[in-house]
């Protein structure tokens, strides 16, 4: 069952409480055998339900983003309903624990940030590609500031979350890699390792929140881990 969407407050959040749990369970499996006499109609009439489905959870999970991005960290099943353009009820029966909810979350919020990663030219100097790398991480981090926000209280406790976690931490490694594949290859080999985590942990969401919470803009937050990344390859290639 979805027990909150940030684990406090759950009459008001994404949230059912047990009896209308139980509605919600008693609604499935009455759905189920309904399912299963229309089954009998043709595949065709089963994928269109699926796709339907399919496409009703996209519109929930893309809501509640929407809502959070917008400094909503505690939206409603009502508030996303009307967001998403369907029911109260639908909100609560697409998922089925807060585990299923955050990987549908965690995987939309991945794809909406494919569109920041675009190829660094490997021709270009260490200084340009620098440039793109901060540049395109910047991106990413504001844009996954207010989810990260939201979710730091139930992250510690969720499995599919710290699994997420891990998965856009190797994002920023390979992004790492593809930008000074020139500089790491230079750098001795059992230092290699240790540059790539020392230049991870300069531009991981933490640290990049508490640069901005400092008071810095977008632009001087870029100069100053420009910076630190540009002082950390000038200290190992000495």
């Amino acid at each position: 069952m979805i027990d909150s969407w940030l684990g406090v407050e759950p009459s008001s959040s994404i949230i059912l409480e047990s009896d209308r749990i139980e509605k919600g369970r008693t609604s499935t499996n009455t759905d189920s055998v309904v399912n299963s006499e229309n089954s009998k109609i043709g595949s065709s009439s089963s994928d269109g339900r699926k796709r339907r489905s399919t496409n009703t959870k996209l519109r929930i999970v893309d809501a509640l983003l929407d809502l959070v991005n917008e400094g909503d960290y505690h939206p409603t099943a009502r508030q996303i309903a009307v967001r998403a353009g369907v029911s109260e009820r639908s909100v609560f029966q697409h998922f089925n624990d807060l585990n299923e909810l955050h990987t549908a979350v965690g995987q939309r919020q991945f794809d909406r940030l494919q569109k920041f990663r675009q190829p660094i030219p490997q021709s270009a100097n260490f200084d340009k590609r620098l440039k793109i790398y901060v540049n395109q991480r910047a991106n990413v981090l504001e844009a996954v500031t207010p989810i990260r926000r939201a979710l730091m209280i139930v992250e510690p406790s969720s499995t599919s979350l710290m699994q997420l976690r891990q998965t856009f931490h190797q994002m920023n490694i390979d992004h790492i890699l593809e930008s000074f594949t020139v500089e790491l290859e230079t750098v001795e080999a059992n230092h290699r390792m240790l540059m790539i985590d020392a230049v991870e942990a300069v531009s991981s969401w933490h640290n990049w929140e508490a640069i901005r919470f400092q008071g810095n803009s977008v632009a001087r937050a870029k100069k100053i881990v420009e910076l630190i990344i540009r002082s950390l390859f000038e200290t190992a290639l000495k």
